[in-house]
């Protein structure tokens, strides 16, 4: 990976190391944390690097560990093919075998598999377009666009009484006052 400073990053079974004066300087390895070793690796829009490894997501920069979005649950068994920052400061993990699994600032994480509409749990690539749709990759499942919602829509089946909406108004507390045809 390379970061926002042009660093090239290099993970491996081991250890993390970065390229400088024309040689890899390891940074992180088995010696300073038991059982150390790097399965994917991307980027950190803030600087630095994001480190998927020993079941933990952790970005690394000047010479320590400066975020941590916490341990993980076993739950990430598939091979991780790609992993990246959007803008919006979420990392996503696309795995070979369990679908995509986003992390947010809080450690929070979403898991999408085909147990939820995913058509297919085999991830190959991902990339975030200019809109900030994510564009998934896969095997056997097509090209995918998730996309953040424009809108929300509601209805009858969030509340309203009816369906027919003839006025909308914000009132001076921040309510909003619905006035729907024949009903309220």
């Amino acid at each position: 990976a390379t970061d926002s400073e042009g660093r090239l990053w290099v993970g491996t079974d081991k250890e993390l190391a970065t390229w400088r004066g024309g040689k890899f300087e390891v940074v992180w390895d088995q010696a300073r944390e038991a059982g150390f070793g790097v399965s994917a690796l991307t980027s950190g829009r803030a600087g630095g690097c994001w480190v998927y490894g020993n079941g933990r997501l952790r970005r690394f920069e000047g010479g320590s560990w400066v975020e941590d979005r916490g341990i993980e649950p076993p739950r990430i068994q598939g091979q991780v093919q790609c992993m990246s920052e959007t803008r919006r400061g979420r990392v996503w993990m696309g795995t070979y075998g369990q679908g995509l699994f986003r992390f947010d600032e809080t450690g929070a994480m979403l898991h999408l598999s085909t147990e939820n509409e995913l058509p297919t749990d085999l991830i190959r690539s991902f990339l975030e377009d200019r809109e900030g749709n994510l564009w998934v990759g896969t095997e056997g499942g097509g090209l995918i666009r998730l996309k953040v919602p424009v809108f929300q829509s509601y209805a009858r089946e969030q509340g309203l009484a009816g369906a027919c909406v003839l006025s909308v108004s914000a009132g001076s507390d921040d309510a909003l006052w619905v006035g729907l045809n024949g009903n309220g």
